[in-house]
């Protein structure tokens, strides 16, 4: 029969058409609660179709601006989810997050590690594996338990002369009553004479201006020329030839320095001579206490006594002073 379209509150419930399928409607707005009406789907107008929750997007699905259907394993088509908002992460079951999906505050060097670049591992005791700590800083030394410290590693006021002492290039090592050992104390300065407790200076350590109470004689027992050298200084010449002149020179190599001198014993009655050298000046008091000088090359004899003692002054370079020479 004919249908003329009709509000769904206004058919009764036996309404049908004559052809196509038939689906029943329930009028959410029919007082009767429960009533159920009936109406072709194809002649069914949109005008009617206002009361409820009907969709009229059709039946064509998971396209743009289309419904999404599920599919036969009640899944989610693959459809963009970009507009998906408050997501779990615990519900992620499979696939791969994209790194550009992560926060900056999750690190994404990968799972290989030890390497340049790479994030380092520790081993299974919890140490760090043997790579450069070149750039680590505040390490503190409290914390080294092993191993030997480089000695480039040390600063500038540690000693690396090693534990060898008292050699040569070698640090210094008191004994156990705190003294130095048996090493040359050439280098040293400054020394104070008062701090010596024990032992004798040298006569060779003592200046010009000591009197050495017991000196170095020297015998002369042949005549001919004996110039003074530098072993003469602060000694004596026994003079003990039986014949000729001995004939002592003072030579203008220095010999002498200023403020040494010889002493002459005459232990013979033969002559002594004393000469200049070359550029070298010799003063001595002659018998009228006169002074008189020996010039270069020339000589002078004062008169043979056995027991007569002559001293030989240097007072200056080149400059000597005979004493008790005079005839």
């Amino acid at each position: 029969m004919a249908f003329s379209p009709k509000r769904i509150s206004e058919l009764d419930s036996l309404t049908s058409v004559a052809s196509g399928d038939l689906v029943p409607i329930v009028d959410i707005s029919d007082t009767a609660a429960g009533v159920t009406k009936q109406a072709s789907v194809t002649n069914l107008a949109a005008a009617v179709i206002v009361a409820g929750n009907i969709t009229t997007q059709g039946n064509t699905f998971n396209g743009a601006s289309q419904l999404v259907q599920l599919n036969a394993s009640t899944q989610l088509p693959a459809v963009s989810g970009l507009l998906l908002t408050n997501l779990n992460a615990s519900n992620i079951a499979s696939g791969t997050l994209a790194d550009a999906r992560l926060s900056s505050q999750v690190t994404v060097q990968g799972n290989t590690f030890n390497g340049a670049s790479q994030l380092v591992q520790m081993n299974a005791s919890t140490q760090l594996p043997a790579v450069s700590g070149i750039n680590l800083t505040a390490l503190n030394a409290s914390n080294i338990a092993s191993g030997t410290l480089a000695d480039a590693r040390l600063s500038s006021q540690v000693t690396v002369q090693g534990n060898t002492f008292n050699g040569a290039n070698q640090l210094v090592q008191m004994n156990g009553t705190t003294q130095l050992p048996a090493v040359s104390g050439i280098n040293l300065t400054a020394l104070n004479a008062s701090n010596l407790g024990s032992g004798t200076v040298p006569d060779a350590r003592l200046s010009a201006s000591v009197e050495l109470k017991t000196k170095t004689v020297t015998a002369i027992g042949s005549s001919g020329i004996r110039p003074l050298v530098t072993a003469d200084a602060d000694t004596y010449l026994l003079v003990t030839h039986s014949s000729g002149v001995v004939t002592i020179t003072c030579p203008n190599n220095p010999a002498f320095t200023a403020g040494q001198s010889v002493t002459i014993v005459y232990n013979t009655t033969n002559s002594i001579t004393f000469a200049a050298d070359t550029s070298v000046t010799v003063y001595y008091i002659n018998a009228a206490g006169l002074a008189q000088t020996i010039a270069s090359s020339a000589q002078y004899t004062p008169s043979a006594q056995r027991g007569r003692v002559v001293k030989i002054h240097c007072v200056a370079a080149n400059t000597y002073f005979l004493e008790g020479a005079s005839l």
